[in-house]
């Protein structure tokens, strides 16, 4: 039987609030009980991806929290979370050849390089996959977009090119967040290594003021 569009809308944001939950759950050291919910949420996300595979954010959706399983399972047993993350790179594969819009290029984008399993890293594909945003004058980039493409350009060893980048980022959203700073401190670490520890700290310094601290960010940190 075929939902009407609030009923899908109703069903996407239960999905989602269980995905929510679960990540919390997990966060304060509840696992088990996070992955049941974050499970939850894949299913029921699985199945409104099936029965409507024209709304892209079902999709989108469902890599998101096939990402975040991945990522809880991953801190207990590095090996039971390849199977998520892989499931998740090849929903977003599909998702940006179908589909326009910065925001799938965005999630794929944080898996290539921020996925909890390096394995998944891939910063000369995340690169080709933010910079047709950027270079697109119809719809300015976002600052979360150009923080990544900085992040993929550090991780190239293109400097000037990720400082550029992070300046682009900060003059939209008009601030400087602590992942910004942490990816400024890889930039410039074998160019001025004493800018490089001055940022690392201030970034340490704004983490701490975050309560609770994004796994994101940590990710950052450790790199």
């Amino acid at each position: 039987k075929q939902q009407s569009p609030d009923s899908l809308a109703w069903s996407e944001l239960h999905a989602i609030s269980l995905g929510h939950l679960g990540r919390v759950l997990g966060e304060a050291g509840n696992a088990s009980d996070g992955e049941d919910r974050l499970t939850e949420a894949i299913d029921r996300l699985t199945e409104l991806a099936a029965n409507s595979p024209e709304i892209p954010a079902f999709q989108s959706d469902l890599a998101w929290m096939r990402f975040h399983r991945g990522s809880l399972r991953h801190g207990i047993e590095a090996a039971s979370s390849h199977g998520d993350f892989e499931q998740s790179r090849r929903l977003w594969n599909v998702l940006i050849d179908r589909f326009p819009g910065s925001e799938l290029r965005t999630g794929f984008a944080e898996l290539l390089l921020l996925c909890p399993d390096e394995d998944f890293h891939d910063a000369d594909q995340a690169r080709d996959i933010l910079q047709p945003v950027v270079a697109d004058q119809s719809q300015p980039a976002s600052g979360r977009i150009w923080q990544q493409l900085a992040l993929s350009f550090a991780r190239l060893d293109r400097i000037d090119a990720g400082l550029d980048a992070l300046s682009n980022g900060t003059r939209i959203t008009g601030t400087e967040t602590a992942a910004d700073l942490f990816i400024r401190a890889k930039l410039l670490t074998s160019r001025d290594a004493s800018a490089a520890r001055t940022s690392y700290e201030r970034a340490c310094t704004m983490q701490q003021q975050q309560v609770p601290q994004h796994p994101r960010t940590a990710r950052l940190r450790a790199e």
